[in-house]
């Protein structure tokens, strides 16, 4: 946010991590993904909350592309506080348009939030049967047409070996 592209601005990259200003509210940044065939989803991350007094920034996902958001995760001066690990089941809001958004919801003294190393990993329900074995069927055919013909000596000339002269 506030511009700068992805090195600088309040929401920006730096030193490989995602780092979250709470400058402005409403300040955001999320990804969409599309997890439709899964059967269970979970979004994991690496944090580092270095948020000071009232500073408040929310991890919210959507399962309508951004229409509607719900909390799974909140930060601030008080909550999750230093270095840590999270992660969330997500299953519930599995859909073609999955949304994931980190959401500054107050700024107080404008500290940061890192973000490391984000996930979704998620499981889908094979096609197939129980097995490894199909139980449909198939078949073909081969015709071989037999060919009697009298052997040829291509060789030159005709060759007399006594056997054990060899």
């Amino acid at each position: 946010s506030n511009g700068g592209g992805a090195s600088s601005g309040y929401i920006n990259v730096t030193s490989g991590r995602l780092r979250i200003e709470t400058d402005s509210v409403g300040n955001n940044i999320y990804r969409q993904v599309d997890i439709s065939g899964a059967t269970t989803a979970t979004l994991s991350f690496q944090y580092d909350n270095q948020l000071n007094g009232e500073d408040e920034i929310n991890v919210a996902v959507s399962n309508n592309g951004g229409s509607s958001y719900t909390v799974i995760k909140s930060y601030s001066g008080s909550l999750n506080t230093g270095v840590g690990s999270e992660s969330i089941d997500i299953s519930s809001y599995i859909s073609s348009n999955t949304r994931i958004r980190f959401y500054v919801v107050k700024n107080d003294q404008a500290g940061p939030v890192f973000i490391d190393n984000v996930q979704i990993t998620f499981n889908v329900t094979p096609t197939g049967g129980t097995t490894a074995f199909s139980a449909a069927t198939g078949s073909s055919s081969i015709t071989v047409t037999a060919v009697n013909d009298a052997p040829v000596n291509s060789m030159p000339g005709s060759y007399n070996i006594n056997e054990d002269s060899v």
